[in-house]
């Protein structure tokens, strides 16, 4: 009993209104939004019994432009390279890459 009165309401004027509905909820699922460009920043540099890891262009290029000497606050981890060197990090963000 309850339908009837809904379908008459879709089947009337309001057929065009469903379908441009149904349209829109099937496009919005089916072409992906346009998603926004993620920098991402990576470089390992081995100096001595050393590696430093960077996630950050400005503290690579700091430390570049110094020739090491520049390193602002890091995170040392002793022992953690392959080859039991001292891995340096940046930032917490370059342990987790």
């Amino acid at each position: 009993m309850l339908l009837r009165p809904l379908f008459s309401v879709v089947q009337g004027e309001s057929l065009g209104l469903a379908w441009l509905t149904a349209a829109a909820l099937i496009a919005s699922s089916t072409f992906p939004r346009s998603a926004v460009a993620q920098t991402f920043f990576y470089n390992e540099v081995a100096k001595g019994d050393r590696i430093y890891v960077f996630a950050s262009s400005s503290a690579y290029d700091a430390f570049v432009k110094s020739d090491g000497a520049d390193l602002g606050p890091v995170i040392e981890r002793p022992g953690y390279g392959p080859g039991c060197e001292t891995v340096v990090f940046d930032s917490e963000n370059a342990i987790n890459l």
